[in-house]
């Protein structure tokens, strides 16, 4: 399914001959391109590190500064119209002469004001990358930044075409700005961004023209399951404060997209709560005030803080039961499902157990479903049994950062992670491992060895002035694991391949 999918099964509904010009239209008239870059800001490594607070928050300190551009480029909207889209390009300072790793961040749920090209916090995640040596982009998505029209919400087609689209216009950038990319494609976001990214590895997959590989992908506390898991989260009887916005958010964004989801807003809401779901949709209301309005006026109605209440008695029933199957709330609501599909690229979804915003059963839900379809290498992993969805964030990033970087085999692999380069021997190994750093050591530093799935097996310090360490490896299962040594903020990662 690709980006004319949507309108189309849309159109098609009213007339044959109406839909055939629309797609030859549409097909024939689209083309994406830079349209400009502006350079917002120039970050050195130690502002990253400040503004981010990498310290304190457990992400590795960035190693490099970063150039930080405003892009805007072409796209499609969700009726097949050209469209000029924007987003945050973070690249790499320092680095000229290597190649460099593509990566792309999907943001979180927000309104206009905190939009990555905005220079806002749901682009700082692509500066950290950047500040890791990944040539990272942030798309702010339709309807948001420079796009017209209202944000089509967790609708997962158009969160990866803008995507796309964006990493095309982005390649240019590169070949303006001499920067070199090599094949290497990683793919991430948080939140609804997770889903966004989980959206992208699949558009990517299975794109016709194969113009992008995903090396590797980090889904991180996504709802892929918006037809179960959050369709159930929202009808079910417990107060789910975030749905609160979330709910009118998705409705009136695919409504955008479909055109059939409603004739009118009070169609699906009750009377109290459609004048701020209006004022929300025109651009008078936005996020933070919807939520405050339907809030009070939900506490007021019903004394509690269920999404529930706000839906007609008739479209609770069709939720709750999914009946009739082929209601267009629920039609809408199963394309958007990313779960039953199987990645070729090896894949983390990262997440957190108290999360109370996106039901982390979603990640272990999607894993099962992947792996009983065969998937080669996804696993779902939690970072933190008492941690919230904000909190989720970092443990999730560091844990992803870590198994990006295990893929890094070019240039740009060296000189990202390696200061105190190290030397394993022997390698592979099966008991006594001997770690000759190929300088010594000028400061306290650390060594850790990770499995696939990023989970720290091993951690020792090492005092200043050493130049070997011994360890065992005889107590691990045999496999393919990464020796990662920290010293003085700069980090070397090798391959640790273990025998049975």
């Amino acid at each position: 399914m690709y980006r004319f999918t949507s309108y189309i099964n849309t159109i098609m509904k009213k007339t044959l001959l109406f839909s055939i010009l629309s797609l030859v239209f549409t097909c024939g008239s689209y083309a994406q391109d830079l349209v400009s870059y502006t350079l917002l800001a120039e970050w050195s490594a130690e502002t990253i590190n400040t503004e981010i607070n990498t310290g304190p928050s457990g992400l590795a300190p960035a190693i490099h500064g970063a150039k930080i551009y405003q892009v805007l480029y072409t796209t499609t909207s969700v009726s097949g119209a050209i469209d000029t889209a924007s987003g945050l390009l973070a690249a790499p300072s320092g680095l000229e002469g290597e190649e460099l790793p593509y990566l792309v961040y999907q943001h979180g749920t927000t309104d206009n004001g905190d939009i990555p090209s905005n220079l806002q916090s749901n682009g700082y995640p692509a500066i950290y990358f950047a500040g890791h040596g990944y040539y990272s982009l942030a798309p702010d998505f339709l309807g948001l930044g420079a796009s017209k029209g209202f944000h089509p919400y967790i609708h997962a087609e158009s969160e990866a075409w803008v995507a796309y689209d964006m990493m095309i216009a982005a390649e240019e950038i590169a070949s303006q700005e001499a920067v070199t990319l090599n094949d290497q494609v990683f793919v991430t976001g948080y939140s609804q961004g997770g889903h966004a990214a989980m959206a992208l590895h699949k558009y990517l997959q299975e794109d016709p023209d194969q113009r992008y590989t995903v090396t590797a992908s980090s889904p991180m506390s996504g709802p892929y399951s918006v037809s179960g898991i959050m369709r159930e989260r929202v009808v079910d009887d417990l107060d789910y404060s975030p749905g609160i916005i979330f709910l009118p958010y998705v409705v009136v964004g695919l409504n955008q997209v479909y055109g059939d989801v409603y004739e009118d807003i009070s169609d699906i809401f009750k009377a109290p709560y459609v004048t701020a779901i209006e004022l929300f949709e025109a651009g008078s209301l936005n996020l933070a005030g919807l939520g405050t309005s339907l809030g009070l006026t939900l506490r007021g109605q019903t004394g509690g803080l269920n999404p529930r209440d706000m839906l007609q008695d008739t479209v609770v029933s069709i939720l709750t039961n999914q009946s009739p199957e082929d209601h267009p709330i629920l039609v809408a609501l199963r394309e958007q499902d990313l779960y039953d599909w199987v990645p070729d690229a090896p894949t983390r979804l990262f997440y957190c157990e108290a999360d109370e915003q996106v039901p982390y059963t979603n990640s272990p839900f999607t894993d099962s479903v992947m792996n009983a379809a065969g998937a080669a290498d996804v696993m779902s992993m939690s970072k933190g049994s008492t941690l919230n969805h904000g909190a989720c964030f970092f443990p999730a990033g560091a844990a992803t950062l870590e198994f990006f970087n295990g893929f890094l085999t070019t240039s740009i692999g060296e000189t990202v992670r390696a200061v105190a380069q190290m030397e394993l021997v022997p390698n592979p190994a099966s008991g006594l491992v001997r770690i000759d750093f190929k300088k010594t050591l000028i400061s306290d530093s650390e060594f850790v060895i990770l499995d696939q799935k990023g989970q720290s097996l091993y951690r020792q310090k090492i005092d200043a002035g050493a130049s070997t360490l011994w360890i065992r490896v005889d107590e691990y299962a045999g496999g393919v694991y990464y020796a990662r040594l920290i010293e003085n903020q700069e980090i070397n990662m090798t391959k640790l391949i273990i025998l049975d």
